[in-house]
């Protein structure tokens, strides 16, 4: 399981950069802008495919804007 955490400061940085707000990044990456401010905010995780649009949108790596923890899943018997 691979889990996307937000380097907000990053991100943000990146958005201004570029001169996103989050309603316009939302819209360039085919989000939905409560799923970006969600994310952002830390109320919930996002897929690797949206954080991979964020990136690309924003002109940057994963490992750039995201902590990105990768855990093993239990194997049942």
């Amino acid at each position: 399981m691979i889990k996307y955490r937000p380097k907000k400061i990053k991100i943000l940085i990146a958005m201004a950069e570029k001169g996103f707000n989050q309603k316009s990044l939302s819209e360039a990456a085919g989000l939905n802008q409560s799923t970006l401010s969600n994310f952002l905010n830390g109320r919930y995780g996002i897929s690797t495919r949206s954080a991979k649009k964020i990136a690309d949108t924003l002109d940057r790596e994963l490992g750039d804007l995201f902590e990105i923890e990768i855990r093993e899943l239990a194997v049942r018997n």
